[in-house]
C-alpha cells in the first residue's frame, strides 16, 4: 500500500512528466523565390513529410495556405496532397496567377502548412515558407489621351441652373499594357464645384462622361467663371500626361451686356 506522500509525489511526477510530442509536418524548404509577368502564372511545388508518423495505418490532408505578407492571397492556388502511412512525402502543388494590372515589384508571402482531418497527435509544423515573388510587366509606356474636338467652350446664359458638362474623347493604350483606371478631375474656380469620378472605356478606348457644372458667376468677375475638367489615366508604366477641357461662364454675352 501506499503512503499518502508517495502518492502525492507519484501524481506530481506524472503532472510534470512532459506530454508525448506527435508526428510532424517537415517542408522540404523554408524560402522560396519566383518570378513572373504580370498576367501570367507560374507553378511549383513543396516537398511536405511527415516525420515520426504512427505505425498503424492513417491518412490526413495537407495544404499550404496564406497567413501574411504583401503578396494576395487571391493571387494564390494550393491543392491539398493526400499522405498516408505508404506514401508519408508528398507535393504541395502551389500554383501563382498575377493579374495583368499588378504592379512591378516585389512581393513577399508567409505561407503555412496545415493539416486537416488528423486523427493522432501532432506538431505545430516546423516553420512557415516564405515565397518571395518579383512581378515583371511588359508595359514601358503611359497611355494616350485625346478629348473629342468642339466639347465645351462657352457656358450660357448664367442663370443658376445645373448643367451637365460632357467630356468625350478615348485612351489608348500601347502594346503590353493594361488600363488600370481612368478618371475624371472637375476644378471649380470658385471652388464652389469639383471632385473626382472614375471613367469606364468602351471597347475601343472611347468614353463620354457628364460632369455636372453650375452655370453661374459673381457680377465682379470681368473674365467669367472658369472649369476645367481633367481627364486621366494609367497603366502600369505610371499615369500619362491628362488632357484638358475648360468651359467658361463669361460674364456677359457681347454687346456690353
Amino acid at each position: 500500500m501506499l503512503t499518502r506522500s508517495a502518492g502525492i509525489a507519484i501524481i506530481l511526477l506524472l503532472v510534470a512528466a512532459p506530454a508525448a510530442r506527435g508526428a510532424n509536418i517537415v517542408l522540404s524548404q523554408t524560402s522560396l523565390t519566383m518570378a513572373v509577368r504580370a498576367g501570367q502564372s507560374a507553378a511549383t511545388t513543396v516537398a511536405a513529410t511527415l516525420a515520426g508518423p504512427p505505425t498503424f495505418p492513417f491518412q490526413i490532408s495537407v495544404e499550404l495556405l496564406p497567413t501574411g505578407g504583401s503578396l494576395p492571397g487571391a493571387w494564390l492556388t494550393t491543392r491539398p496532397a493526400q499522405i498516408t502511412h505508404s506514401a508519408t512525402s508528398q507535393p504541395l502543388p502551389l500554383v501563382i496567377t498575377v493579374p495583368p494590372s499588378a504592379r512591378a515589384g516585389l512581393y513577399t508571402g508567409v505561407l503555412q502548412p496545415v493539416a486537416r482531418n488528423v486523427s493522432f497527435p501532432l506538431a505545430p509544423p516546423n516553420g512557415p515558407l516564405l515565397v518571395n515573388l518579383t512581378v515583371t510587366s511588359t508595359c514601358s509606356s503611359t497611355p494616350t489621351i485625346s478629348l473629342t474636338p468642339g466639347a465645351a467652350g462657352e457656358l450660357w446664359p448664367p442663370d443658376g441652373r445645373i448643367e451637365n458638362l460632357l467630356v468625350a474623347g478615348s485612351v489608348a493604350l500601347p502594346s503590353g499594357c493594361t488600363l488600370r483606371r481612368a478618371w475624371y478631375e472637375l476644378e471649380d474656380e470658385y471652388g464652389q464645384f469639383g471632385g473626382t469620378a472614375d471613367i469606364a472605356l468602351a471597347a475601343d478606348g472611347s468614353f463620354s462622361v457628364a460632369a455636372p457644372v453650375q452655370v453661374s458667376r459673381r457680377g465682379n468677375d470681368k473674365d467669367g467663371r472658369t472649369y476645367r475638367v481633367m481627364v486621366r489615366a494609367e497603366d502600369e508604366a505610371g499615369s500619362a500626361q491628362p488632357a484638358i477641357l475648360v468651359a467658361t461662364v463669361k460674364h456677359d454675352q457681347g454687346g456690353g451686356k
